[in-house]
């Protein structure tokens, strides 16, 4: 079992996206945006007894931790077993934090794509 973060956007910003997959290739936008959630993970308090839930949730690569995108966007997740019981101590990410981690990216390379 396992939990998913993920932030679904409004259709223009699901249209932005799909421009900038046709574009072309889209992978560094989706490293910067897990690596970003790690960081910001890596600032909640995140319950230690074995280390390996706070790994997969702080660390951009891990064995538990599952990146993947699709048409709709990106989702973050953990194969963590006991992960879903945790769940609920874990702080969420607020509005200010998802629209940094996941929005921002995709405007800046949007714009990016629209100029040249």
């Amino acid at each position: 079992m396992s939990f998913t973060m993920s932030h679904t956007g409004d259709r223009r910003l699901l249209q932005k996206l799909e421009r900038l997959k046709v574009a072309g290739d889209w992978r560094p936008l989706t490293k910067e945006m897990n690596a970003a959630h790690a960081r910001a993970m890596s600032r909640r308090q995140i319950p230690i007894k074995t280390g390996r839930l706070k790994a997969s949730l702080t660390r951009p690569v891990h064995p538990d931790r599952v990146v993947m995108s699709d048409r709709r966007g990106l989702s973050i997740s953990t194969r963590v077993p006991y992960a879903k019981y945790q769940r609920k101590r874990i702080r969420r990410l607020n509005r200010a934090e998802l629209r940094e981690i996941f929005i921002k990216p995709i405007e800046l390379a949007f714009e990016a794509v629209a100029r040249s």
